[in-house]
């Protein structure tokens, strides 16, 4: 999908803030990408190193650490795009009237959740000459049974899709 996300900055000092402070921002779908094709032309290879699994394409590398549990580089034409290591992150930033309803109290346990969340194992569940997916495992807090997983599918072209599966905790927010 294609998504459009606008910043309202001061163009000059005011009493309350300096200018470029942000007083707005907001983002919307404006439209969606056509599906992909069921193959792509093209192969990968995939590689295996200690700790390391490796995507490669005509154009791109994907790196995944089978250490830390996480995606750790992604490189198109020689140019990395990461700077650190992505992971669940299962709170978001609280707002006036999640001030004033409590919610921050309420729900906290979900920001802790984002911070101390265990890596407990990874899988590849999909190694083809068009596609590689690898699953990636992480325990929350709640319950030794209860997991997230991240699905990271690299396919030919160099599209990076990523589906994250949370079951639910019984009793939690």
């Amino acid at each position: 999908e294609y998504i459009v996300e606008v910043h309202a900055l001061l163009k000059a000092d005011t009493a309350w803030a300096k200018a470029g402070y942000e007083v707005a921002w907001g983002q919307t779908v404006v439209g969606r990408a056509a599906a992909p094709a069921a193959e792509w032309e093209g192969t990968i290879r995939t590689a295996w190193g200690i700790h390391n699994f490796g995507v490669y394409g005509a154009d791109f590398s994907v790196l995944f650490s089978t250490q830390w549990g996480s995606l750790q580089s992604v490189k198109y034409n020689g140019r990395e795009y990461l700077k650190k290591l992505p992971k669940p992150v299962y709170w978001r930033a609280a707002t006036q009237n999640d001030n004033g309803n409590k919610h921050s109290f309420r729900c906290g346990t979900w920001r802790e959740a984002s911070m101390t969340q265990k890596f407990v194992g990874y899988k590849i569940t999909e190694r083809t000459a068009h596609r590689a997916t690898i699953v990636f495992s992480y325990q929350l807090w709640c319950d030794r049974d209860d997991t997230v997983s991240v699905a990271y599918t690299v396919d030919a072209a160099g599209t990076i899709t990523v589906k994250a599966v949370y079951p639910g905790c019984a009793g939690k927010p």
